[in-house]
């Protein structure tokens, strides 16, 4: 029972693994499912088999530096900080990206009037509030 286990875990390893290179002497991983722009300058450590080591799961090696970040159940915040204490420049590149991605879903901001509109509440039933229903 314990092999098959070890199996599924290392499966799973392999399956959320893009591309492995090597950085500063240090064989790293990327890896494939990433949601935060951090992951790219950071990478999992892995064995002579090319198979991500279990215990680099959470503690990702900077490819700048080679410093290890922990990362625990895939919290990025502190491969951020990482960035912007060491590596103001890249920083920037992610933050930058990050702004530019928030600034296109807000697009216009609410006018005083309109903000106080949206926020009335009207009484059930009331012309006003029926107004508002979609038909």
């Amino acid at each position: 029972m314990a092999s098959s286990s070890s199996c599924s875990s290392s499966s799973s390893a392999r399956s959320s693994v893009n591309e492995i290179e090597t950085v500063g002497g240090m064989t790293l991983a990327k890896k494939k499912r990433r949601k935060s722009k951090a992951w790219i300058y950071f990478g999992l450590r892995v064995d002579e088999n090319g198979q991500v080591i279990e215990a680099s799961q959470h503690h990702p090696v900077c490819r700048n530096c080679g410093a290890v970040v922990g990362a625990k159940d895939g919290n990025t915040s502190k491969l951020v900080q990482h960035l912007c204490d060491h590596h103001a420049y890249l920083f920037a590149t992610i933050s930058t990206e990050c702004h530019s991605e928030t600034r296109e879903r807000t697009k216009t901001q609410l006018t005083l009037e309109s903000s106080i509109v949206r926020a009335t509440k009207y009484p059930r039933g009331s012309p006003q509030a029926k107004s508002l229903l979609v038909p």
